[in-house]
């Protein structure tokens, strides 16, 4: 079993943009939407913590 794959570089280009993508739209909803307080609340407490 290989410990470590070589993956080409196409497709880590591709999972980067994908990751960059994602989070430019859930920027507004994480920001504006109306109800995000119940979305910290499924945060573990340890990580809600150190955003205090």
């Amino acid at each position: 079993m290989e410990l470590y794959r070589e993956y080409p570089a196409w497709l880590i280009f591709l999972r980067r943009t994908y990751a960059v993508a994602a989070g430019v739209l859930a920027l507004p909803f994480m920001l504006f939407w109306k109800d995000r307080a119940r979305f910290y609340s499924y945060l573990p407490p340890r990580l809600v913590e150190n955003q205090r």
